[in-house]
């Protein structure tokens, strides 16, 4: 039986120089991994009352698609939700969550980005130190 899936993927990291990729809303590592880029630290001294302050198990990461929809993370319940522009309703993102390592399966998703130029949803699994790739309008995994 031969292998159908020994050349399904591209490796875009190739020693640590990513030739051909663009960064945008990425820094790149010391270690050659890909980051999204942070938000600016804060010049002011924080009060007392926010270090204290518990972390949020709330939504996370918000992006919306070109119909209006918008979608964000849950990083305590380990999935994607997303609201419809035409309804308003709350709605899992089809066939992906829970906690996990396997494809489509999350551990922490936070960033989410829908790119411009690829009609994608990019999701930051924190947690497994990875980006999943989904398609928003079918949901199906495009990669890892």
């Amino acid at each position: 039986m031969q292998d159908t899936n020994a050349n399904n993927f591209y490796y875009l990291n190739r020693e640590g120089a990513w030739p051909g990729f663009t960064f945008i809303g990425l820094d790149l590592g010391a270690d050659g991994s890909l980051r999204l880029t942070s938000l600016p630290a804060l010049s002011a001294k924080l009060p007392d009352a926010v270090k204290s302050a518990p972390r949020p198990n709330g939504p996370s990461g918000l992006a919306i698609d070109d119909a209006g929809n918008l979608y964000f993370s849950v990083p305590g319940e380990n999935r994607i939700l997303y609201i419809l522009d035409c309804n308003a309703s709350v709605q899992p993102f089809p066939c992906t969550g829970g906690a996990g390592t396997q494809p489509a399966r999350f551990q922490s998703p936070r960033g989410l980005l829908i790119s411009r130029h690829r009609k994608s949803l990019f999701v930051a699994d924190s947690g497994n130190h990875r980006i999943q790739i989904f398609d928003p309008s079918t949901a199906q995994l495009l990669g890892i």
